[in-house]
């Protein structure tokens, strides 16, 4: 028996055959997809992380092995860089330390 129906997608009201249906013909027509485009996407890979550095070093107009070393290069150079820093602030900390025990000793005496 055919009845009024709301179909869930765009809202619209439509005479559907079946109690069951819920879509209606228009919006229906539009989700069918083929079976080359149902295969399409189950082939679809996921991009993995050489992937994106490929892309990457497409995109800077570089070939990968390039890209690859001025990037590692690049790392090594802000690694370097925070161990000095480092190395600066441990340095300044045993100065002001030792002038503290020098400034205590002196004050005792």
């Amino acid at each position: 028996m055919p009845m009024f129906k709301t179909c869930t997608a765009c809202k619209e009201t439509f005479i559907a055959e079946s109690p069951f249906i819920k879509v209606c013909p228009i919006c229906n027509a539009k989700s069918q997809t083929t079976p080359a485009e149902r295969a399409q996407r189950k082939t679809r890979i996921t991009p993995d992380r050489l992937m994106l550095d490929v892309r990457q070093a497409d995109a800077a107009g570089k070939s990968y092995g390039r890209w690859r070393y001025e990037e590692t290069d690049r790392r090594r150079k802000e690694e370097e860089e925070e161990r000095r820093k480092f190395e600066e602030r441990q340095k300044r900390r045993e100065q002001m330390k030792a002038a503290k025990e020098n400034e205590h000793g002196e004050s005792e005496t």
